[in-house]
């Protein structure tokens, strides 16, 4: 089994296999999963998602040579290094962007951008 089908196998098990907590019920049906992001310099953009799913509360799950993952309730994000890195336009066709929920929208906003420039994060 190759690294990258082993890590989500893993992710995988721990999802599904994972015992429910006291009060905590089965996601619901066509709820998110896991996210898969490819990057071209994962060194760079590795700061800046750690910094901001450490801040939603994510947890890390996984981490191997190219890539990390983090688990939040029934939802994983990864970040991994792309094996065909190509020039990103957020205009063409692919995902445009995620949006987090906050507890507070004014204070997640303003505390977002104030942690991005500790991380080296750049928003467009």
């Amino acid at each position: 089994m190759s690294p990258l089908a082993t890590v989500k196998e893993n992710i995988r098990r721990v999802v599904h296999g994972q015992p429910k907590s006291r009060g905590m019920t089965s996601p619901l049906r066509g709820s998110l999963h896991h996210v898969e992001l490819r990057v071209t310099d994962l060194h760079t953009a590795l700061p800046a998602w750690q910094w901001l799913l450490a801040e939603f509360g994510y947890d890390e799950l996984q981490s191997w040579a190219d890539g990390t993952s983090w688990k939040l309730g029934a939802t994983c994000i990864v970040l991994e290094r792309s094996a065909h890195p190509l020039r990103h336009d957020r205009r063409q066709a692919g995902l445009s962007h995620l949006a987090f929920h906050a507890r507070d929208r004014r204070r997640g906003i303003v505390s977002t951008h104030r942690g991005r420039a500790d991380v080296g994060a750049r928003v467009r």
